[in-house]
């Protein structure tokens, strides 16, 4: 504890948001999205770490994105605290349409016109088919308003672009600032909170 916990009145909860470990194309820093992608060997080594990280924490639901390389995650942690998982739609990645499955530098390469845009504004271009942060935000925040609500230690498994907008909604981030919180593969981010009060424990850390 630190001397800020004192604004705390009322018992203390956790809300863990974890971004899943490595997947398959990992290495070509591709825009993945909303296609479902698998865990490397790395990746799988590190939903064990972060399961093991759970073993002795009381947490009673993990939340999880549908697709594969969060639920695997998910189902790691599950094994060591037999908590319930809710796989929620709402916390699939960003759709990134066009850009989908390639790098960036095949995208301005392929698409220039659209890779500037998505520069100058990276929160409000909507990628055709596809969809912009502020979509994303929109979806998200009706999720946060009902994690901030359950005041009980839960996990939510997502990705880098989700879980930097949740952090966001519950920190009332601007939106140009989110681009600038770091989610690696594997991180950890660790919110306190009295129901009223919050405070950011850790941010993208590593077990």
């Amino acid at each position: 504890m630190d001397k800020y916990t004192f604004f705390f009145s009322q018992k203390i909860t956790k809300i863990y948001i974890i971004r899943h470990g490595r997947v398959k194309n990992a290495g070509r820093e591709i825009f993945n999205g909303t296609m479902d992608i698998e865990l490397n060997k790395d990746g799988k080594i590190e939903a064990e770490k972060i399961s093991n990280f759970f073993e002795d924490k009381d947490i009673n639901v993990i939340f999880t994105s549908p697709l594969k390389r969060c639920i695997y995650t998910a189902e790691r942690i599950k094994e060591k605290i037999k908590a319930k998982i809710v796989v929620d739609e709402r916390i699939r990645e960003k759709n990134f349409g066009i850009f989908q499955g390639c790098s960036w530098e095949e995208i301005k390469k392929k698409f220039p016109e659209e890779s500037k845009q998505y520069i100058k504004d990276f929160f409000h271009f909507r990628i055709p088919e596809g969809e912009s942060s502020f979509d994303v935000r929109r979806r998200l925040s009706p999720f946060v308003e009902e994690i901030k609500n359950i005041r009980k230690n839960i996990v939510v498994v997502s990705h880098g672009t989700i879980n930097r907008i949740i952090v966001g909604e519950i920190f009332n981030l601007p939106s140009d600032f989110l681009i600038s919180i770091a989610q690696d593969y594997g991180g950890i981010n660790i919110i306190e909170t009295d129901g009223k009060w919050y405070v950011l424990r850790m941010l993208n850390g590593r077990v």
